[in-house]
């Protein structure tokens, strides 16, 4: 079979069967569909694959969103008894715009070693459609029926066994208190003083750390406090019975790390702060702050479990 993927435009061309593409995605929370048509032209190309699994993504650039398309690619190849080392991401409808390199995402640590695929041999497929060349796979695997249930997926715990073991982490036998902090967008601008409340507590900003190092610190945390943002994704690989505290600006409202923390069987909590710049219509560009009560109400939570 020959295959073109457009690196611009994401538009997927077979040269032979014709199959469905897609899968679910978690923005629509159902299956969504990605368009795939018919070879234009001929094009050049000798590069051969004996198998490549075509994995549909949103997003390799935001973890919340990554780690829900890395699951459901675990969940597939395990109850299809797959055993397959090349991948290949695909985009819905207007998302692969938002990319930029695939070959400089900032999660392909995980990505790649995190699940076993080669990314050597992705990056030889990415060079050929970059240079609008076909290559030729023996045996294409495309991921299109799997879901992902929030209110009860059994595997996640072998999934982040899987993860833990191919990147050689290992749980520590004293677990810590994680306060993550943020620059920029909702950022507590009270820090100082929340500092001065809090002691056994490990600060951190997540950016300074590689993705390895930031998996190794939620899967030994016995707490996990921060403001709303995709880095508290990483909840997925904390241990069970472990517990997750999101503080959100305003009124602001989202389950995003509720349904992680129920198939994950980690305790979540939530603490509302108070807006210092910005407003509630826009909390994700926003500054905030916490006073007495909430650093109070944060303080006895953080003591009681």
């Amino acid at each position: 079979m020959y295959l073109f993927i457009s690196t611009k435009k994401n538009s997927i061309q077979f040269g032979k069967d014709k199959l469905l593409v897609g899968g679910w995605s978690e923005y629509k929370m159902n299956y969504d569909l990605i368009k795939i048509i018919p070879f234009e032209k001929q094009r050049e190309g000798n590069y051969n694959i004996d198998n490549l699994l075509l994995t549909h993504f949103t997003h390799i650039t935001n973890i919340w969103h990554l780690l829900h398309q890395l699951f459901i690619c675990y969940k597939f190849l395990k109850l299809n008894n797959l055993n397959i080392k090349n991948m290949y991401p695909i985009f819905f409808d207007g998302f692969i715009e938002r990319q930029g390199n695939l070959l400089e995402c900032r999660y392909k640590d995980l990505i790649f070693d995190g699940m076993g695929f080669d990314y050597e041999i992705f990056k030889k497929i990415y060079e050929n459609f970059n240079i609008n060349n076909k290559i030729n796979v023996n045996k294409l695997s495309v991921l299109n029926s799997i879901s992902l249930n929030f209110q009860n997926e059994p595997m996640m715990n072998d999934f982040k066994k899987y993860i833990f073991k191919n990147l050689n982490l290992k749980h520590k036998s004293e677990r810590n208190n994680l306060f993550i902090m943020r620059r920029g967008s909702r950022e507590i601008t009270n820090m100082d003083d929340i500092k001065k409340k809090f002691k056994n507590i490990e600060y951190v900003y997540l950016e300074d750390f590689p993705v390895k190092k930031q998996i190794e610190m939620y899967m030994n945390a016995n707490k996990v406090i921060g403001v709303h943002g995709a880095g508290l994704a990483w909840c997925v690989f904390m241990s069970e019975g472990s517990t997750l505290i999101e503080m959100y600006p305003g009124n602001s409202n989202t389950n995003d790390y509720i349904r992680w923390c129920n198939i994950t069987k980690v305790n979540y909590k939530r603490v509302s702060i108070n807006i210092t710049t910005g407003n509630a219509r826009d909390f994700r560009n926003a500054t905030v702050n916490l006073d007495n009560n909430q650093i109070n109400i944060l303080k006895k939570l953080i003591m009681e479990l």
